[in-house]
């Protein structure tokens, strides 16, 4: 079999180990369709090859954002890495796009996380393309409690379970731990069966109908009214 990274070939063994010195600006390889492979730490990507067949997989790049313990940092790229301190302290990478990547005191120090965010839309919604190396908890910006956030799964939208938080400077966020990624996108919850917003459309259709069928009445009470005269 034959593995192909960036355009460099070399021929493996199905489950052997594959070891590879990577630039600093590798987050991870990744197939033709996004999939992502082996892993990257200290400079060295590895990967057991337990792929039946051929793989060609290119880079994707991006930069480093030091994180300050304690502290919230504002990344300035949309694709970066950042390496978990060893502080025991709460604290979060914010993208341009608004999203916040949290990393939690609980994060082995010294893991890399790696990823990439792009804003986009889906069906007419304001939507996030979110690509990472593994899990993360990720903060979205909402307007308030009736924002629901979906994750797209092989072409359907599936409700993603998550909390709000409020943070100091009074934005709300939708806070959740993602595992698998694509398109996110956020949507206002429907209206449940008889709540009022449910039941003002109904009220006003019956307000309508009963406007209509006065105005009938009274236009066929003056028309008799007009022929026995």
């Amino acid at each position: 079999m034959n593995s192909r990274l960036d355009g460099t070939s070399a021929d493996v063994a199905y489950r052997s180990m594959v070891v590879r010195d990577v630039a600093p600006d590798v987050l991870w390889f990744e197939d033709s369709e996004g999939t992502i492979y082996g892993t990257i730490g200290d400079g060295v990507w590895e990967y057991e090859y337990d792929f039946l067949g051929d793989l060609d997989l290119r880079s994707a790049k991006g930069k480093e954002v030091s994180v300050e313990p304690g502290r919230a940092v504002k990344s300035p790229y949309d694709s970066f890495y950042f390496i978990v301190p060893d502080s025991g302290q709460s604290s979060s990478v914010q993208t341009p796009s608004g999203l916040i990547f949290v990393i939690d005191p609980y994060m082995e120090a010294g893991e890399r996380v790696a990823a990439s965010v792009s804003e986009t839309v889906y069906n007419g919604y304001r939507a996030y393309d979110i690509a990472s190396d593994g899990g993360t908890q990720v903060m979205f910006p909402v307007k308030n409690e009736d924002t629901l956030l979906f994750h797209v799964i092989d072409g359907l939208p599936v409700e993603v379970a998550g909390h709000y938080v409020i943070e100091d400077d009074g934005k709300m966020y939708l806070e959740a731990y993602l595992t698998s990624y694509s398109i996110y996108y956020l949507s206002e919850k429907v209206p449940e069966k008889g709540s009022d917003s449910y039941l003002l459309p109904i009220c006003l259709a019956a307000m309508i109908s009963a406007i209509a069928i006065i105005a009938a009445a009274y236009m066929l009470r003056r028309g008799r009214e007009a022929r026995g005269s």
